[in-house]
């Protein structure tokens, strides 16, 4: 019955409940567990997704810049000593790649409406951070995060968690643009 009730007071939502015999795959980490060993996963990922290009910083920046657009987010936030770049505050579009927001984000289910990531507006941000090694590779980590709010509802938000698409996507944008 706990699990029940945190499940409708968590904003969250439950992506994955179970016993204390449920152990945390690699990409999950657990959000809350309870006395009687019920335990709910998340695989929201706090350190954001890496991926490894191959090619020289500078390029790989020109290529993340233009992927960014590909995908329709427009970048505001700038910091190229720090190479960080992306949006801290944007919403969400119905749409990216063809695919509707529940491919990249779960704000849990609404037996109503279905997937919430769907039915109401998401605010985001999206951070990607570049740093270059000494063999001349480009390391890329991109944070995804986002709440939900539904619509006239005076209601706390739905804090959403990324399933790692757009991060791949955005990686695979990059990609194409240093692809000759």
């Amino acid at each position: 019955m706990l699990i029940a009730g945190l499940c409708a007071a968590s904003a969250f939502g439950c992506a994955t409940t179970g016993t204390s015999s449920s152990t945390p795959t690699e990409n999950q980490r657990v959000l809350v567990s309870d006395e009687t060993h019920h335990t709910i996963l998340t695989s929201a990922d706090p350190t954001g997704a890496e991926a490894v290009i191959a090619a020289p910083m500078d390029k790989v920046w020109e290529a993340l810049l233009a992927a960014y657009k590909d995908i329709g987010i427009q970048v505001l936030s700038i910091n190229r000593p720090t190479g960080e770049l992306g949006n801290r505050n944007f919403r969400m579009p119905s749409r990216i790649s063809g695919q509707p927001r529940s491919r990249y984000f779960n704000c849990g289910m609404d037996a109503l409406v279905g997937p919430q990531a769907n039915a109401y507006p998401i605010d985001a941000s999206m951070l990607t951070v570049i740093k270059a090694d000494t063999t001349g590779t480009t390391h890329m980590e991109t944070r995804l995060t986002g709440s939900a709010r539904k619509i006239g509802v005076n209601a706390d938000p739905l804090y959403c968690s990324t399933t790692g698409a757009l991060e791949a996507v955005l990686a695979d944008a990059v990609r194409k643009h240093l692809t000759p």
